[in-house]
């Protein structure tokens, strides 16, 4: 069996040139590095990637030598080849890089298969650049990336219900998970997918709060669940002195958004 193993966070491009090769993809979950923003939470992993287990890396399995980590996945799955990225590293405080885990593919009789760094329009595809362009608002850079458009996956909760007031009702998301990435604070071009229905978005991120209005939608969404993706940021964020300006203001993120989904 050909196992991929990483922590595959964001599931971008580079990540899916190496899931192609697996037959069993192994994500090390949670995070490694404890506080990060994820591009992905465990749920989205796995319905991205599909055929995924999880290495629990515990107090216990963090202290694992290198040797240690591979005689236990020997145990587990008896892999055929392991494929891993340029950068993987492994083992009690990453001590296990790629050579490391040649020379025990050797003694332990199985195929390491390294994939190189993955570039797109000349620049690597890495996690850490994803989340700074969706931290600055580059979400079209983000999603080029990733190679799909950035989700926010959620329940539909109560807010304070300005925009039904302003003729412009919308649905507020809270994250499923809370280390979630959530992009800079700003107004997006978005499509929603809600009642197993497909619509346009106007997505607003600020002060704690991540709230859209779906044009052509009306009912009761609270309690259900909702996937937002995320095309195009429309602008930043702004204070508006009346509620009649901020409803023109709405009415021109409407027509942008409605520019934006047809580009």
């Amino acid at each position: 069996m050909k196992i991929a193993i990483g922590v595959f966070d964001g599931v971008h491009r580079g990540h899916q040139a190496v899931i192609a090769r697996a037959h069993l993809v192994l994500t090390i979950s949670p995070h490694p590095h404890p506080g990060i923003k994820l591009l992905t939470s465990p749920a989205e992993k796995k319905d991205l990637i599909g055929n995924m287990a999880e290495f629990n890396f515990s107090r216990a399995h963090a202290r694992l030598s290198p040797e240690q980590f591979i005689i236990w996945l020997q145990k587990k799955y008896a892999p055929e080849t392991l494929i891993v990225g340029h950068d993987f590293h492994f083992g009690y405080q990453r001590q296990g890089n790629i050579e490391t885990l040649k020379t025990l593919a050797a003694r332990y009789n199985f195929e390491a298969l390294e994939i190189p760094e993955y570039t797109y329009g000349r620049q690597p595809v890495r996690s850490s650049t994803i989340r700074a362009c969706l931290q600055d608002g580059k979400i079209r850079q983000a999603n080029k990336l990733l190679g799909r458009e950035y989700q926010l996956n959620g329940v539909i909760v109560r807010g304070k219900q300005l925009g039904r007031r302003l003729g412009y009702p919308t649905i507020n998301l809270k994250p499923d998970h809370p280390q979630k990435l959530i992009p800079a604070a700003g107004v997006y071009a978005a499509e929603a997918i809600a009642q197993n229905k497909l619509y346009p978005a106007a997505v607003f991120i600020g002060n704690g709060v991540i709230e859209a209005h779906l044009p052509g939608f009306s009912g009761n969404l609270y309690g259900q669940r909702a996937t937002l993706f995320l095309k195009d940021y429309l602008r930043a964020n702004q204070q508006f002195d009346s509620p009649d300006k901020l409803s023109r203001q709405i009415k021109k993120d409407i027509q942008q958004l409605k520019s934006a989904l047809r580009a």
